[in-house]
């Protein structure tokens, strides 16, 4: 992915006339589904240049099908995704010369509490582990690192705990 640096600093300069300009909102609204054989849940992303439905089912452990990724590993591409975009700004902020950046997320999970055997933490660890190419640094893309930590959306999620509202109503 090529940085649009410039959409990034005009964005910036009209946040910082209007800094409500700053706050976005996401949604994801998926459909379960109780038919054997299907996965347990599909949605449809809508997206500037489209949109792409997908599908995610419980792993066979844990009751589900396997026939779809499961909800982890969304959560993991997800990280993913998000960390090295805002790696990819802050290096093309900061100009410095990198031509490949691989990343891959782990988790280690407990699932005693969700199965009723104990109160183990769920998540017990999340790793970020990168490789890059090109003549950046090693020292310059620890910084990079440092600040992609506290700035990327993601891994704030998984640093700061966020209030979690949750309902449902008969309808």
């Amino acid at each position: 992915m090529q940085v649009n640096l410039s959409a990034v600093m005009k964005f910036a300069g009209e946040v910082q006339k209007d800094p409500s300009l700053a706050i976005k909102e996401k949604s994801v609204s998926g459909q379960c589904n109780f038919a054997e054989g299907q996965p347990h849940i599909t949605a449809t992303l809508e997206f500037p240049q489209g949109k792409l439905t997908l599908a995610s089912d419980q792993p066979l452990f844990f009751g589900g099908g396997g026939s779809a990724p499961d909800p982890l590993l969304y959560c993991l591409f997800g990280t993913a995704s998000c960390f090295a975009g805002t790696m990819m700004v802050i290096i093309a902020q900061r100009k410095l010369s990198v031509d490949a950046l691989n990343i891959t997320v782990k988790n280690r999970i407990n699932l005693l509490r969700p199965l009723g055997l104990g109160d183990a933490p769920v998540v017990e660890e999340v790793g970020i582990h990168m490789t890059y190419r090109g003549a950046a640094a090693e020292s310059d893309m620890n910084d990079v690192v440092k600040e992609a930590l506290e700035s990327c959306p993601g891994a704030y999620c998984l640093t700061h705990p966020i209030p979690v509202r949750a309902e449902i109503k008969k309808g």
